[in-house]
């Protein structure tokens, strides 16, 4: 009895792996395909990432401030005062401004602070140029081409506001205030 059971239990084994061979082969061969288009995908996205990456770059550098041709013969003058005058009308912050005609953010502080007459480099001061002759409007649509939002003005707060703990009040009794009822005497015993 025991060879009939292991020939028969050979046999359901046999018969099973002939069925998944049957029924496995052409999934495995599609799986294949899939592998293959997935990898040959992933490549296709890494170039698209690439040039993304590419193409934006380059866009942020045109979106910023397109210097403007200074004339031969004319000189051109930047104070401090004209530095914040043109940030206020602009309405942007330090920070802003500098990504706007692509110097640093110390670069505009140290411009602010000084009282004089600034020395500045001909590219750098033909971008000033140019920003004078935009509105906050086109200013804030460049910065937003640039991937930056401009909307928040001033500095940022270090930290996160806390609310004051709530003071507890020392708990107080009422007092009852005498009533204003007459109250009736009682008779005198004579």
């Amino acid at each position: 009895m025991p060879n009939v059971m292991k020939v028969l239990k050979d046999e359901i084994t046999r018969l099973s792996k002939k069925q998944a061979r049957t029924v496995g082969t052409p999934i495995r061969k599609d799986i294949a395909g899939f592998r293959k288009a997935i990898a040959a995908l992933r490549r296709d996205v890494a170039s698209l990432q690439r040039d993304v990456k590419a193409y934006s770059i380059e866009f942020k550098k045109k979106a910023a401030v397109e210097p403007a041709p200074v004339e031969e013969g004319k000189r051109v003058w930047v104070f401090g005062k004209g530095i914040r005058a043109l940030r206020k009308k602009l309405g942007l912050s330090q920070e802003y401004l500098a990504k706007l005609i692509d110097v640093s953010v110390q670069s505009v502080a140290l411009w602010e602070r000084n009282p004089g007459r600034l020395d500045l480099r001909p590219s750098t001061l033909a971008k000033i140029m140019a920003a004078r002759s935009i509105g906050a409007r086109e200013a804030k649509l460049r910065l937003a081409n640039m991937g930056l939002n401009p909307k928040q003005r001033g500095r940022r707060p270090r930290f996160e506001p806390v609310e004051a703990p709530a003071v507890k009040k020392p708990a107080v009794k009422p007092v009852k205030a005498p009533s204003k009822k007459p109250t009736k005497k009682a008779p005198r015993k004579k």
